[in-house]
């Protein structure tokens, strides 16, 4: 209820009925007494506070060789690849040059 009005009925403050309304007496000046109804609903429930998140960290000693060979090698081995294929390609055009020019 409102600052200043009672439960009617001796109610107590933690019980509410199923449809909502409860009769309220309100008294705001002393002598001048007038009824009310208070239309109420209970609030959810709060949710259960979650469990704090725990952030580890660890450092590792890294040498550069193995983050290069890990992070370089298929490109070192495609670039391979890439040069083969074109001196194969060079060498076919040049055998076929000096074919057609004999």
């Amino acid at each position: 209820p409102a600052l200043g009005c009672e439960v009617n009925g001796g109610f107590s403050g933690d019980w509410i009925p199923d449809n909502g309304l409860v009769e309220v007496v309100c008294e705001c000046e002393p002598g001048s007494v007038h009824a009310a109804i208070a239309i109420v609903t209970r609030r959810p429930s709060l949710p259960a506070t979650p469990e704090r998140l725990m952030i580890l960290t660890r450092q590792f000693e890294v040498s550069w060789h193995s983050k290069l060979d890990r992070y370089n090698g298929r490109g070192l081995f495609f670039c391979a690849v890439m040069m083969g294929f074109a001196m194969t390609h060079m060498s076919i055009a040049c055998i076929a040059e000096l074919c057609w020019r004999a």
